[in-house]
């Protein structure tokens, strides 16, 4: 390398012949095309292979049956399910039923218990701490 000073400042007086840069891009280019094309073809000549063995023997019994993957699996349709969650829990609200019936326990609509405990007053607990 030779450097040459001028007003104080070194620099090259050499510099890289533009043609070697082009070369090297195009040499770039030429090796990702090549090796595109080399990929498409594997590709091509494994799909056919694959798909002729395939054909040649009958499906196996994971193949026929339709596989379900286990709890907890992802929601298909959110809105959907939100709406019935909605649904349901507006019904549990809403409506009456038995909580545990073996026990004498129901559930009544949150209005009419609200009228209730006006009416009647928060229960006290008994002996055995349950209302």
């Amino acid at each position: 390398m030779t450097a040459e000073k001028t007003n104080g400042a070194a620099f090259e007086r050499r510099d890289v012949a533009p043609q070697h840069v082009v070369y090297a891009v195009l040499g770039l280019f030429a090796i990702i095309i090549v090796a595109g094309l080399v990929v498409a073809g594997l590709l091509g000549l494994f799909d056919r292979k694959l798909g002729q063995e395939r054909s040649d023997h009958p499906p196996t019994v994971l193949e026929k049956e339709p596989q379900v993957p286990p709890q907890p699996r992802l929601q298909v349709t959110p809105a959907q399910d939100r709406a019935s969650l909605d649904a349901e829990a507006e019904g549990k609200l809403q409506g009456y039923g038995w909580m545990d019936r073996n026990a004498g326990r129901a559930h009544i609509p949150i209005d009419r218990a609200i009228d209730l405990l006006v009416a009647h007053g928060w229960p006290t607990a008994g002996k055995d701490g349950q209302p």
